[in-house]
């Protein structure tokens, strides 16, 4: 009995020690991997801050008049045959694209970049011809919920008026006037899903020269509440304006899932939106130096905000031409929050 029992004991030791030695063995395991996932983060951080997105943009003044504050937006055309739109370069668009591709050839070593976008706001639609005939107060709280009023249609998808294909048609004028002076074509034409802004893109003319327009969802107008910034199907669209004149953007939806009946997207979101639309067209795998962006005012104005440029409404029909620098600088602030979204006002009583 007493051998019997020695043995027992020893064998629980070496149970013991068994159990001991295999504990040891699983803290060991565990803390290699805590190194080696430490080591892969610590690499992949580093990796990350060796290429890391542009996430800094500036709007270079100097070269187009729209810059300065003493320039009226209200009286200068920016259309008018003297004045090339703006440019402040005397020495006409080739001189002005050797300075932009020098600039990019300079300074692509330290990550910065440059683009010129020229910023093109649709021609006057229904919607706004509503505004103007109620209010800006009235259409806000009221008008611009609904789709018409019996004599104006302006929801969904607000379409262009005969006085905004009139505006159209003096800015395609305008481009064909300043593509024969030398200004360089833009080598991407991005357009809104709204049909107001399509159409007058399709009017512009430049697909013609350069292939079909893409489609991006983000460039679109504040989104929801007004009836006049729900976009139509993506079937619908590609049954009025064929492969020709439009491209969609990967995965873009056939609904429009974000336009939303109570809600509409207030300013500081829609800077948020227009941030990482501007981070997308700078991160791209393109060489592209010239762009146009046919959009809305709200768009161009959140626009401007973004760049640091000043103020500038643009009238229907209207652009500004934009010189964008984009670089990228170390933050260790948290991204701005998009706070609530807007509702509709409350009508005068």
């Amino acid at each position: 009995m007493k051998s019997l029992h020695y043995e027992r004991l020893s064998n629980k030791n070496e149970e013991n020690q068994t159990t001991n030695n295999n504990n040891s063995t699983i803290k060991n395991w565990r803390s290699l991997i805590l190194i080696l996932s430490s080591c892969i983060f610590i690499f992949t951080l580093n990796f990350s801050l060796k290429k890391p997105n542009l996430n800094k943009f500036e709007s270079i003044n100097g070269y187009f008049i729209q810059s300065n504050l003493e320039t009226d937006p209200q009286s200068f055309n920016v259309y008018d045959p003297n004045v090339s739109f703006g440019l402040i370069n005397k020495l006409g668009w080739k001189s002005f694209f050797k300075s932009i591709n020098k600039l990019n050839q300079i300074n692509s070593s330290q990550k910065i970049y440059y683009k010129v976008i020229f910023a093109a706001r649709h021609g006057q639609g229904f919607h706004n011809l509503a505004e103007t005939k109620y209010g800006t107060i009235m259409w806000d709280c009221k008008w611009s919920e609904l789709n018409g009023d019996g004599n104006l249609t302006w929801g969904p998808d607000a379409r262009l008026s005969e006085q905004g294909k009139s505006e159209v048609i003096i800015a395609k004028k305008a481009w064909e006037r300043e593509i024969s002076n030398g200004l360089p074509l833009p080598e991407l034409m991005i357009v809104s899903p709204l049909s107001r802004a399509i159409e007058t893109m399709k009017i512009t003319g430049l697909w013609g020269f350069l292939g079909p327009a893409e489609i991006r969802e983000q460039w679109r107008e504040n989104i929801g509440l007004h009836t006049c910034d729900r976009r139509r199907k993506k079937s619908e669209i590609l049954n009025e304006f064929n492969h020709t004149v439009i491209k969609f953007e990967k995965d873009f939806k056939e609904e429009d899932e974000l336009w939303d009946p109570i809600y509409q997207e207030t300013s500081q979101q829609l800077d948020i939106r227009i941030r990482k639309a501007l981070g997308q067209l700078f991160n791209e795998k393109s060489t592209h130096q010239f762009i146009s962006i046919t959009a809305h005012s709200g768009v161009i104005s959140s626009l401007l905000r973004v760049i640091g440029h000043r103020d500038y409404p643009t009238q229907t029909g209207g652009m500004i031409p934009l010189v964008v620098k984009a670089s990228w600088e170390p933050s260790h602030t948290i991204p701005p929050l998009p706070g609530p979204s807007g509702i509709r006002p409350n009508c005068p009583t």
